[in-house]
């Protein structure tokens, strides 16, 4: 209905009738819960965003399977990235239970080198890196932590020859190995000229 005051219409809508008011009454209320649901799925995401690791929950499933490579793997990457209380030590030992589960996987070996060399365990590194290389002899990953091991390490030469092979296999990553030279070396470009 509509009618004039002052020269401007004004409408005026009336919900006399019961459907229109049940109708209105329907919008508003899958209205506000879609609302609800998408703010509810909003904050849950935001919680599990927010665990960053449930160190309990692995524990408890290595209760049940106590070889299982993928939880031991998980729960030293959790002691030797943990902020708040690094365990070192405690990562090693899964580690290196995660390669005793899975001893051909080269990815649980070249963790258990990381984890090693992190302590300055270097001949311990070094085996285990090898063994990584070992394993997967034609794949860039280990190749490339074997080279860092080694650069690092002063040998420079034989650094070289892994940074080729991994080069070789996965060209993309020839700006990251010398940048990588380039920050080791102290900006030598000598030593950068070398690799090239």
């Amino acid at each position: 209905m509509s009618e004039v005051k002052g020269g401007v219409h004004l409408l005026e809508i009336s919900f006399r009738s019961g459907w229109k008011r049940l109708g209105a009454f329907a919008l508003l209320a899958a209205l506000l819960f879609w609302a609800w649901s998408h703010v509810v799925a909003q904050i849950r995401g935001i919680r599990m965003a927010n665990v960053v690791d449930d160190a309990g929950r692995w524990q408890a499933a290595l209760l049940e399977e106590p070889n299982q490579a993928d939880l031991h793997t998980q729960l030293g990457y959790y002691y030797l990235n943990d902020t708040m209380h690094p365990d070192p030590l405690r990562a090693i030992e899964h580690f290196e239970s995660a390669v005793r589960a899975h001893p051909y996987d080269y990815r649980g070996w070249t963790e258990l080198g990381y984890a090693y060399d992190q302590q300055g365990r270097v001949d311990s590194a070094g085996s285990a890196y090898m063994t990584s290389v070992a394993l997967a002899p034609n794949y860039a990953y280990p190749r490339w932590w074997w080279g860092n091991f080694l650069i690092r390490q002063g040998r420079v030469e034989q650094a070289f020859q892994e940074f080729a092979r991994v080069v070789e296999g996965q060209p993309e990553s020839v700006d990251d190995i010398c940048r990588l030279i380039w920050h080791i070396s102290g900006q030598d470009g000598a030593k950068l000229a070398a690799f090239g």
